[in-house]
C-alpha cells in the first residue's frame, strides 16, 4: 500500500544515552520520553511535569548517537522504540528534586538513572547533561516563559493557546522552541493562518534562535506556503544539525519523491534507514522510491525484508504487487495482491482482487482480469456494498462494453432507483462528453480543470496545469497525471518528452473513486503505440494498438483516436 501522507516540521527531538547503554543495529537508540510524575501531592505543580520533559528532549536535540519521542502515556510509546524515559518530581524546603529513570523496553532493565535538586531549569539542564555531556542550552528566557509554553501545548483552544504561545515568545528574545511549539499547534489543530502568523514572528528574530529551532521554522514556513525548493533547503540545514533524526531525512525521502527525483529520494531513505534499520514504514516507502528509481531488484529487497519483520501482515505483499505493477511486470502483480488477499480477506476492504484484475488488464489478459474482478465484485456485494452496481459499470466502460455500462449507469442514475444518482449522473455526463456529446457539459470544479481542458480537446492549455499536478503527486499513485500530461504534449508535437512517462505504469487505487479513469484507459495503450511507431519500433507499436483497441470496444470516443489506431495497425 502507497506510502503514508509526508509530515512537515521536526516532531521528534534526539536524545543521546550514556556508553554504558547498548545500542540497536544503527548505533542509535530511540528514547520514548514521558511527562514527569508530580509527587508533591500540590496540583499547582501539574505544569512542571511536562515542562521537564519538554526541556530534557530540546536540550538533547542534536545529538548523533539517539533519537527521543515525546509520549504523554505509556499507551503512546511507539513499538520500535528501544528505551522509555521516565521519572518523578517532589518539592521538599522549597526546592525541586527530579529523579529520572532510563529503561530498556523489551528487557525493562534500567540502563541509567539521573538526579538532581534545585531551580526547574538548572535541574533539567542537569539531568540532560547527565544523559548526555553535549547537551546544548535550553532557550527559554525564564521558567514563566517556559510555564506559559507547557500551558499553550495543553490547550484545545486556539485563542487560549495564542494568547500562552505570545506570553511564552514575550518573556524574553530568542525563544526558539516556543515559536516552533506555537507553529506545530496551529498546524495540528488546522489553522494554517495562525501558524502562518507564527512562523513569521519567529522569522522576525531569526538571527537570536538557536541553529535547530531557526532551521524548524524554516522547514514549517516552506511547507504552509508550499513552497517545495525552499522546504528542501531548509529540511537539508536540519538534517545537518540533527543528525540522528531520521523522520527529516524521510521528509526529505518524501519531497524528493513528489519531485520525482527518485535517486535522491533513494538515498534519503538509506540514510533514515541507517539510522532506523528495522521501521517497517520506511522500508515500505523506500521500496516505492526504488521502483520510481527503475530499481526493481532492491525496492524488492527492502519489501521483502519488511515481509519478514511483520510476517502476519498483508500489506508488504501488496506494496510488493505495486512495485511489480508499476514497472510493468503484471504477472508478478497479480501474484502478490492475490498471496495479500489469501493472509488477509479484510485488507484494503477486500480489493486485493481489484487490483490483480488491473495486473490482468494491463498484460493483455481479459479474461483473468473479468474473473478476479468478479471475486471482488461477490465480496462487495456479500458485504452490502450499494456502490457495486456502479462499481460494475465503470469496469464494463474501461474494457470495452461501454454501451452496456452506460445502460447500466443510466439506471443506477434514476433518483427514484439508487442512493448513488448523483454520482452516477456524474459519470455518465463524462462519458457522454469523451464520446462526443456536448448537449449536457458537467460543472467542473476548479481541482478537475485539467480534465476539462482534455475534454474540449485544449491541449497546450492542460500542459501547465498537469505538470503542477505532477509536483503534488506520488509518482506511482493512481492519482499522478504522467499519462494525461503523455496525452497533452502528444497532441500538441512534444512526443520526445512523453518516454519517461509513459515507461510506468499508475498504481489502482481501489478505495478511491476516480470518474476520469476513462481518459487514461485505455489510452496509455495508445500513447506508447504513437510513441513507438514514431521510434520505429514496430512490434511495440502493433501490440499496443491491438491492446487499445481490443479494450476500446464497441463505442469510439469523440478524439478519433480509435480510427487512427486501426488505420496506423493495418499499414504497419
Amino acid at each position: 500500500m502507497s506510502y503514508r501522507l509526508r509530515a512537515v516540521g521536526a516532531g521528534a527531538l534526539a536524545l543521546l544515552l550514556a556508553s554504558a547503554c547498548s545500542r540497536g543495529p544503527s548505533g542509535v537508540r530511540r528514547i520514548a520520553i514521558l511527562p514527569f510524575e508530580n509527587l508533591s501531592a500540590d496540583a499547582r505543580f501539574e505544569w512542571a511535569g511536562r515542562a521537564l520533559a519538554e526541556v530534557v528532549a530540546s536540550q538533547i536535540i542534536g545529538s548523533p548517537d539517539a533519537h527521543a519521542i515525546r509520549v504523554s502515556a505509556l499507551r503512546d510509546v511507539p513499538l520500535d522504540a528501544s528505551a522509555v524515559l521516565h521519572g518523578y518530581f517532589s518539592i521538599a524546603g522549597g526546592k525541586l528534586r527530579v529523579d529520572a529513570v532510563l529503561e530498556d523496553v523489551r528487557t525493562h532493565r534500567t540502563l541509567k538513572t539521573a538526579a538532581a535538586a534545585g531551580e526547574l531549569l538548572p535541574v533539567a539542564g542537569s539531568i540532560a547533561r547527565q544523559l548526555d555531556p553535549h547537551a546544548r542550552p535550553y532557550s527559554a528566557p525564564s521558567e514563566t516563559a517556559l510555564r506559559a509554553l507547557v500551558e499553550a501545548q495543553e490547550s484545545a483552544d486556539p485563542a487560549t493557546a495564542t494568547q500562552a504561545f505570545n506570553r511564552a515568545v514575550q518573556a524574553g528574545p530568542g525563544y526558539g522552541a516556543a515559536y516552533v511549539g506555537w507553529a506545530q499547534w496551529m498546524i495540528s489543530h488546522g489553522q494554517s493562518a495562525q501558524a502562518s502568523a507564527a512562523t513569521r514572528a519567529a522569522l522576525a528574530e531569526a538571527s537570536r534562535l538557536p541553529a535547530i529551532e531557526r532551521a524548524q521554522i524554516e522547514v514549517l514556513s516552506a511547507a504552509l506556503a508550499g513552497d517545495a525548493a525552499t522546504e528542501r533547503k531548509a529540511l537539508v540545514a536540519l538534517a545537518r544539525v540533527t543528525p540522528a533524526d531520521a523522520a527529516v531525512f524521510r521528509n526529505l525521502a518524501s519531497l524528493d519523491l513528489r519531485m520525482r527525483a527518485c535517486p535522491s529520494a533513494v538515498q534519503w531513505y538509506g540514510r533514515a534507514l541507517a539510522l532506523d534499520p528495522d521501521n517497517v514504514a520506511l522500508l515500505n516507502e523506500s521500496g516505492y522510491a526504488h521502483a520510481c528509481a527503475r530499481d526493481l531488484e532492491s525496492a524488492v529487497k527492502n519489501l521483502s525484508r519488511y515481509r519478514d519483520l511483520r510476517p502476519h501482515d498483508a500489506n508488504p505483499l501488496d506494496s510488493l504487487g505495486d512495485v511489480n505493477f508499476y514497472l510493468g511486470r503484471f504477472d508478478a502483480a497479480a501474484k502478490s495482491y492475490l498471496e495479500a488477499h489469501t493472509k488477509d480477506p479484510g485488507f484494503l476492504l477486500g480489493s486485493e482482487p481489484y487490483k490483480a484484475a488491473w495486473a490482468n488488464l494491463m498484460a493483455g489478459d481479459l479474461k483473468s482480469a473479468d474473473d478476479n474482478f468478479g471475486r471482488f465484485l461477490e465480496m462487495r456485494r456479500a458485504n452490502k456494498d450499494m456502490a457495486a452496481p456502479y462499481r460494475q459499470a465503470q469496469w464494463e466502460f474501461l474494457t470495452g462494453r461501454r454501451k452496456q455500462a452506460l445502460a447500466r449507469m443510466e439506471e443506477i442514475s434514476r433518483p427514484s432507483q439508487s442512493p448513488l444518482a448523483s454520482l452516477a449522473a456524474q459519470q455518465l455526463s463524462i462519458w457522454r462528453l469523451e464520446l462526443g456529446e456536448r448537449s449536457r457539459q458537467p460543472v467542473f470544479s476548479q481541482a478537475a480543470r485539467p480534465y476539462a481542458l482534455l475534454l474540449s480537446g485544449k491541449f497546450q492549455e492542460a500542459i501547465e496545469p498537469l505538470q503542477a499536478s505532477r509536483s503534488r503527486t506520488s509518482p506511482t499513485s493512481e492519482e499522478s497525471p504522467d499519462v494525461l500530461l503523455a496525452w497533452s504534449l502528444i497532441e500538441t508535437d512534444r512526443w520526445k518528452e512523453t518516454p519517461d512517462l509513459l515507461a510506468v505504469n499508475p498504481v489502482p487505487d481501489p478505495l478511491r473513486d476516480n470518474p476520469f479513469r476513462s481518459l487514461s484507459f485505455p489510452r496509455i495503450f495508445y500513447l506508447r503505440a504513437v510513441v513507438f511507431d514514431k521510434q520505429g519500433r514496430r512490434e511495440e507499436a502493433k501490440n499496443n494498438y491491438r491492446l487499445f483497441l481490443h479494450y476500446s470496444g464497441d463505442l469510439p470516443t469523440a478524439s478519433g483516436d480509435e480510427s487512427r489506431a486501426a488505420a496506423r495497425l493495418k499499414s504497419l
